[in-house]
């Protein structure tokens, strides 16, 4: 079931209209409202609403918005709108669908499901739902339908005692309410996180919570992810499926898909210790305060011992988007409650009242103190108290755990802080009763900040070099532990490679990342940093952060101390580095630390660098490094992994360069590379060869044993959950099904499926898909389908500046055939126009053929025979034939594949018989069917067939007697 964009605006608004009331109105009305509960992109919304307010079914009005301070435009149906609305949803409810209920898979009507069942989500929701595949998983459904509300505030500390404050409290809760942005500053120990738990309390269960505290090596991608996790809970996948996909991410896509994802979202994002941050985090929080005062039904709490650097005076006097609260000591009434209710003497109240200042931490140790009648009038501060009163009080185990936990920047289990300590847990709950060791969660302990840095103070050069001795090995240990515990072993970047990542493995991941980096600021050891540089290295590369672990890998580098080491990080920065030239300089730098002659290390490196020939159409490189490795195997291991690259790559060029094309031999080289790398559990290059050798088979006339390694692919890539690859997949199902099996309907549905998954996570070439659509509705003679969703792909899609203007031009002579087709000659002339004038000077030879075919249909409708057949002539020449599917691994793009040299062909044998030239278009049509055998294009040589033998009547009259 699909309804257009049209369709579920209608929808959308009928059931929201009962917010359209008074003057004031909700911001599900707004345009980016609309948006988003429909599923469309924003910026493409004008398209769809504007025919509806000419046709009288929608209105647009400017209203009051909860929450914006500008009036806005809103939408709503009129009279008119609503009757065709109810028209559609009665249309919708008699749909029948296929839901999976518990363990049963049965069909029901919309209709039943919605009356039968209490706090069943949105009509449009469940035909939302449909589109990701049958069967629907109906108590999912339900599930996302609910709150939406999700807590992530687990890292905020707990608050036993809250006294005073209450001014301060109401005052962020309610500039929470009215501003995008809340900064509330102090220094340590004055109560920043406390506060800021306390309104995370209040409004619990009435939105969203977000809470992150601030680490020295958190990075702008660390962040990033764990806010697109946060958001995915409440159902807005925006953000994640961007950020799950490969390759490189972009901060300004980032910032986009933010903002897409926190429309409406109801959440506060807290973030505490922000005076911690580096500078990438800082260009992070930079990037979400633009987001935050772009919106306003999500705000920002930042807690800082210093202003942060990421907003300016303007925004906070005149732009008044930012609220700052700056914290001083609590006033000495709520200071004297508090210590009267600790139990300590009143006769000490007033005295210790004057000394601690209002500080909270101050007033929590001394309340859990044993405080001596005479006390001091140098406490001054908290130092001096813990100095004078605490540390001589404590144990030696004591004194060595708070020292230990100093070295900790994150929480960490008992252990962590014992490390072997004879006295166990009760040492802890001890320090923890004396306020000095603060308990999160159920097992895990750390030391208030302020308290960390007054330990690690005090630690001498000698004491420190100790510690950390024991500590860095149990970071790296607990690392260690926390992935083999957390991950299934083909998903543990210590022990395999994997590329996708789902995200509940991504979390596990992040805390063993900051356990690393929490080692590598302690350590001082040179070999040991490298290696955790390398681990750390490798657990970026993992959750898909590309620039983190290449700069990870560059540190490495530095703190390499032998060539081993050094030859494992060029390998992996050469086939992790986002620029060719720099890939080939760790290429050559590898290959300069190793001797003349075979080995497994330059194997892989001039493996490597055949990759890169084979992306720069460089196939006579390639081969030179693919023989030379080839060369060596007798005296290398058989089974080696470097022979499955190997063969990875020998059966890549096989099929891609046609010089030397050999399909057998490719599929025999791609099934070594599965056996080789299927045993190493090489989960990224066992993808490669499933999609290999589904071109490969395709090739070779096998599209059923293609459609089957495909499916192999997409199991594999649905376990990691990484949509941007699980569409692309379908992509490449639907090209197999239509062009090679002929099966359009299966096709279609495999595009829309694409379709889904592409809007849901807003991937950038989603409305690439609407050409492959076209495509098919071509096929099947719908052409004012196939005209509609060709438009649609031409106003849509981000064309690559580099082919911007080819690209452009192929597709507009495509809509020119399409007008044609449609009886539109008017329509036509336009498009060809557009196509001329949008192609360069120089165009490739793919522009121009295509150009010339458009000229030839259009200069037969027009009667002219021999300039129509002189330009169809013209179009063979620059044409080539069908293109590889690889292409659209990463991301599609319109090339010669959908509308290629075999396309031409038919066109021109039906035009030759049309004008009376039967040989010649008997001619034509014979190597159109060849075109299509030679790529085992099976309904498209069927086509040619249909069209070659609907000419014999044609043929017999010609030639009788």
């Amino acid at each position: 079931m699909r309804l257009t964009g049209k369709e579920r605006i209608l929808l959308y608004l009928l059931e929201a209209s009962r917010l359209d009331e008074g003057i004031e109105v909700p911001p599900q009305l707004t345009q980016e409202g609309v948006a988003w509960g429909t599923t469309l992109d924003r910026r493409h919304l004008p398209q769809y609403i504007h025919p509806l307010l000419r046709e009288g079914l929608v209105r647009e009005r400017r209203a009051h918005v909860r929450g914006i301070r500008q009036r806005r435009k809103v939408y709503g149906l009129t009279q008119s709108g609503k009757l065709a609305a109810l028209h559609l949803r009665n249309r919708v409810l008699a749909e029948t669908i296929t839901i999976r209920k518990g363990g049963a898979i049965r069909d029901v009507k919309l209709s039943d499901l919605v009356k039968n069942s209490a706090g069943a989500p949105s009509l449009l929701g469940l035909v939302r739902a449909t589109l990701r595949g049958s069967p629907v998983d109906i108590d999912e459904v339900f599930e996302a339908s609910r709150s939406g509300l999700a807590d992530f505030s687990h890292e905020a500390p707990p608050v036993e005692r809250f006294v005073g404050r209450e001014e301060e409290l109401r005052r962020i809760l309610d500039d929470l309410e009215a501003t995008p942005i809340v900064v509330v500053t102090g220094v340590a120990g004055i109560g920043k996180s406390a506060l800021g738990a306390m309104v995370c309390n209040g409004l619990r269960g009435k939105r969203s919570l977000f809470w992150r505290r601030i680490r020295t090596w958190d990075t702008a991608m660390d962040l990033a992810m764990r806010l697109a996790g946060f958001l995915r809970a409440q159902g807005r996948t925006v953000l994640y499926g961007y950020l799950s996909a490969s390759g490189p991410k972009e901060l300004g896509r980032i910032e986009e898909l933010l903002l897409a994802d926190l429309a409406q979202a109801r959440s506060v994002l807290v973030f505490d210790d922000v005076h911690t941050a580096n500078d990438d985090a800082i260009r992070f929080m930079s990037l979400l305060c633009q987001v935050l005062t772009l919106q306003k039904a999500s705000c920002g709490l930042f807690l800082s011992r210093t202003v942060p650097s990421f907003y300016s005076r303007r925004d906070v006097e005149v732009e008044r988007s930012v609220a700052e609260v700056p914290l001083a000591g609590l006033d000495s009434k709520d200071v004297q409650t508090l210590l009267r209710d600790a139990g300590l003497p009143a006769s000490l109240v007033p005295t210790l009242s004057a000394l601690s200042g209002g500080s909270p931490l101050f007033l929590k140790v001394l309340s859990r103190a044993k405080v001596r009648e005479d006390v001091k009038a140098s406490w001054r501060t908290v130092e001096t108290y813990i100095a004078e009163e605490i540390e001589s009080g404590l144990s030696n185990t004591e004194q060595r755990c708070l020292q230990v936990a100093s070295l900790y920047e994150l929480p960490v289990p008992a252990e962590g802080i014992l490390l072997g300590a004879k006295r166990g847990i009760g040492v802890l709950v001890g320090l923890e009763k004396k306020g000095l060791l603060d308990r999160i969660g159920a097992d895990r302990f750390v030391l208030h900040d302020f308290l960390r840095t007054y330990f690690q103070n005090g630690l001498t050069s000698t004491q420190r070099r100790k510690l950390v001795h024991q500590v860095v090995p149990w970071l790296l240990d607990e690392a260690e532990g926390i992935l083999k515990k957390g991950l299934p072993s083909e998903a543990n970047p210590f022990v395999y490679w994997p590329h996708l990542i789902d995200y509940e493995h991504r979390e596990v991941i992040q805390k063993a990342i900051s356990l690393v980096e929490n080692a590598i600021i302690l350590d001082t050891v040179p070999g040991r940093r490298a290696f955790s540089y390398d681990r750390l290295a490798r657990l970026r590369y993992a959750i898909g952060d590309i620039s983190g672990g290449n700069e990870a890998d560059r540190t490495a580098l530095r703190f390499a101390t032998d060539d081993a080491s050094r030859i494992r990080i060029h390998k992996r920065l050469a086939d992790h580095s986002q620029d060719p030239e720099e890939a080939e300089r760790h290429i050559e730098a590898g290959l300069e630390l190793l001797p003349n002659g075979p080995s497994l290390d330059a194997g892989e490196l001039l493996v490597l660098r055949a990759e890169l020939a084979i992306s720069k159409d460089n196939f006579e490189k390639a081969w030179e490094e693919v023989d030379l490795v080839a060369s060596w195997r007798p005296g290398l291991p058989a089974n080696h992994v470097l022979f499955g690259y190997l063969s990875l790559v020998t059966g890549a060029l096989l099929i891609q360069d046609e010089r030397h094309r050999d399909l057998p031999i490719a599929e025999a080289e791609l099934r070594k590379a599965l056996k080789i790398l299927g045993a190493a559990k090489e989960t990224y290059d066992i993808a490669w060869v499933y999609l290999n050798l589904a071109e490969a088979t395709l090739l070779m006339g096998r599209p059923e044993d293609a459609l089957t390694h495909l499916d192999q692919l997409l199991a594999a890539i649905h376990a990691a959950a990484d949509p941007h690859a699980q569409a692309v997949v379908l992509c490449l199902k639907g090209r197999c099904l239509s062009e090679w099996l002929g099966e359009y309907q299966a096709a279609e549905r495999h595009y829309l499926e694409a379709e889904t998954l592409a809007g849901l996570f807003e991937l950038p070439w989603k409305s690439y898909i609407r050409a492959l659509l076209a495509s098919v509705y071509e096929h099947e003679a719908r052409y004012p389908e196939a005209r509609e969703s060709l438009a649609s792909f031409l106003r849509e899609y981000r064309f690559a500046e580099s082919t911007f203007r080819e690209a452009r031009v192929t597709g507009l002579a495509w809509m020119a055939r399409l007008c044609l087709l449609c009886h539109d000659v008017e329509a036509a002339e336009e498009y060809l126009r557009e196509a001329v004038a949008a192609g360069p000077k120089k165009g490739s030879a793919a522009a121009m053929g295509a150009v010339a075919w458009a000229e030839g249909m259009l200069l037969s409708r027009r009667g002219d025979v021999a300039h129509a057949d002189a330009r169809f002539q013209i179009a063979l020449k620059h044409l080539e034939p069908p293109g590889s599917i690889c292409a659209y691994a990463h991301a599609p793009a319109l090339d010669r594949s959908l509308r290629s040299k075999g396309h031409l062909l038919l066109d021109y044998g039906r035009f030759l018989a049309s004008i009376g030239e039967p040989a010649r278009a008997d001619e034509i049509l014979g190597q159109a069917r060849e075109t299509f055998r030679a790529y085992g294009m099976k309904a498209m040589e069927r086509e040619g067939a249909q069209v070659h033998e609907s000419l014999a009547p044609q043929r017999e009259r010609r030639f009788a007697p």
